[in-house]
């Protein structure tokens, strides 16, 4: 993702993470959160409550996932802007990109049982 801040506003820290099925590696959910100068970036815990938070709130309301099989992966922030399928890989627990030519395929929450 790309951020482009007018008016001299720094970015002091660009921070991501993933929620992911621990069954399957599909990505449910990308969290970033983006800290200009003067504030304090949250901790790597709060980012991951966040990002859960946000994750269950949306799993609720459409009932597309489990949420008893999810785990939150600290990412690159730059890793994301490719616009390729993102998924982790449950050996490595590293986020793998696969390259698209398209417009990104976040799989829409959407994970199989």
């Amino acid at each position: 993702m790309q951020v482009d801040f007018s008016g001299g506003v720094e970015v002091k820290a660009h921070q991501a993470c993933v929620v992911f099925d621990t069954r399957s590696g599909a990505v449910a959910h990308i969290h970033e959160s983006i800290t200009l100068q003067g504030a304090d970036p949250p901790s790597p815990e709060a980012l991951a409550a966040q990002a859960l938070n946000h994750f269950r709130a949306f799993a609720r309301e459409t009932q597309l996932t489990r949420l008893d099989t999810v785990d939150v992966l600290h990412v690159p922030a730059e890793g994301l802007a490719s616009g390729g399928t993102v998924t982790v890989d449950l050996r490595t627990r590293k986020l793998v990109v696969a390259e698209a030519a398209g417009a990104p395929s976040l799989q829409g929450g959407r994970m199989s049982d």
